[in-house]
C-alpha cells in the first residue's frame, strides 16, 4: 500500500507546481533595498547592421555599469575595437563574453505590426475584461519615466547615438561623457522615486495574488514595495504551456515594444488570451483584435487599483 501511495505522489508531484506567474512577488523592505544597490549591475547592447541578414550584428556598442563604474566597449562583427574602463588583460573574459553575448532572453520573434489598429476601450472596459479573469501586470520602460529614469530614447540620445558621426567623436575623443551618460541612467535607475502607477501595480499584485512582470531594469517597483519578475529571468524558463494558458488577460503598462518577444510567445500558447495596453500612443505590438486604453497611466492605474481592490461596486461610476 505504501508504494502504491510514492509511485502516485511521484506522478502528482510533477503537476503540482504552482504558476509563478500567479504569485504576488516577495515583499521588499529597505534593508533589502540597500542590498539590491550594493549588487546591482546592468549592460545594454545597441545593434547595428542589414536587417534579417546575416550581417545584422556587424556592428555593436555595449555600456556596462558594475562596481559603481560605468564603461563601454565596441565591436565590429564581434571583434574588440574600441573600449573605455576595460582594460584588456584583467577583463579579458568579461569582454570575450559580451563581445559572443547572444539574445538568447528571446522567447519567440517579437509581435510587430505596421499599422495596429486595435479596440479603444474606457476605464470601465478595462474591469469588464479583468472581471473573473487571472491577469498579469507586463511594464515597460514608459511606467518609470515620471520617477525620473530615461527612457530608451532618451537614454540612446544621451549616449549619442541619434547621429552615427556624432557618436563616434565623443568615442574617440570624449569616452569619459559617454560613460558619465550611462552613469547618471544607472543611477536613476537605482535611486529613482516610484510613481502612483508602481504603488498602483503593488496594491493590485497583493490583493490578487498575481505578479508584475517588467522590461525594466529599474528599483522603482522594489521601492513600491513589490519584487516584480524581470523578462530575462531564468525563473520564466520554468513557465508551461498550461501555465501561459491560466493567464486570461496580460496588461501592458508603458511597454511600447514586445522586445523579449514574451507577447508573441504568450499568444502562440494561449491563442485567445487578451492584450491590453495603457499608454498615450499605440504600441507596435497590438493586433486588431487587441485592446488599449489611451489615457496617462500614472493618472489611470491608482484608479484601476481602487477599482479592482475595493469592496464598493463602482460599475455605475464608471459607466456614468
Amino acid at each position: 500500500m505504501k508504494k502504491i501511495y510514492f509511485f502516485t505522489l511521484l506522478l502528482i508531484l510533477p503537476y503540482t507546481y504552482p504558476n509563478i506567474l500567479l504569485q504576488k512577488g516577495n515583499p521588499v523592505s529597505s534593508k533589502d533595498i540597500d542590498k539590491l544597490i550594493k549588487t546591482w549591475e546592468t549592460f545594454f547592447t545597441w545593434h547595428t547592421g542589414f536587417d534579417q541578414t546575416f550581417l545584422n550584428h556587424i556592428f555593436s556598442f555595449s555600456c556596462c555599469y558594475e562596481r559603481e563604474q560605468s564603461s563601454f566597449i565596441i565591436q565590429i562583427l564581434g571583434i574588440p575595437l574600441r573600449s573605455y574602463n576595460f582594460g584588456y588583460i584583467s577583463a579579458l573574459k568579461k569582454i570575450f563574453a559580451i563581445s559572443h553575448r547572444k539574445r538568447g532572453y528571446y522567447f519567440s520573434e517579437p509581435l510587430s505590426f505596421s499599422d495596429p489598429s486595435p479596440h479603444i476601450i474606457s476605464l470601465y472596459d478595462i474591469f469588464s475584461l479583468l472581471k473573473n479573469k487571472t491577469f498579469i501586470f507586463y511594464t515597460g520602460a514608459g511606467i518609470s519615466a515620471a520617477g525620473g529614469v530615461a527612457t530608451m530614447h532618451s537614454l540612446k540620445k544621451s549616449l549619442k547615438l541619434h547621429n552615427i558621426f556624432t557618436f563616434l567623436k565623443y568615442v574617440l575623443f570624449y569616452p569619459k561623457k559617454i560613460t558619465n551618460a550611462f552613469s547618471n541612467f544607472c543611477t536613476s535607475a537605482m535611486y529613482g522615486l516610484p510613481t502612483p502607477a508602481h504603488y498602483a501595480l503593488h496594491t493590485i499584485a497583493c490583493h490578487h495574488n498575481t505578479c508584475i512582470l517588467t522590461e525594466n531594469i529599474d528599483l522603482l517597483q522594489h521601492r513600491a514595495g513589490s519584487t516584480p519578475i524581470h523578462t530575462h529571468s531564468e525563473t520564466l524558463n520554468a513557465l508551461t504551456e498550461n501555465d501561459l494558458q491560466e493567464i486570461g488577460v496580460i496588461v501592458c503598462v508603458g511597454l511600447s515594444y514586445d522586445d523579449c518577444g514574451f507577447l508573441a510567445h504568450y499568444k502562440k500558447k494561449n491563442p485567445h488570451g487578451i492584450i491590453i495596453a495603457i499608454d498615450v500612443k499605440i504600441p507596435s505590438y497590438m493586433s486588431d483584435t487587441d485592446y488599449i486604453l489611451q489615457a496617462d497611466l500614472q493618472y489611470v492605474l491608482p484608479q484601476l487599483a481602487d477599482f479592482l481592490c475595493s469592496s464598493t461596486n463602482h460599475f455605475e461610476q464608471f459607466s456614468n
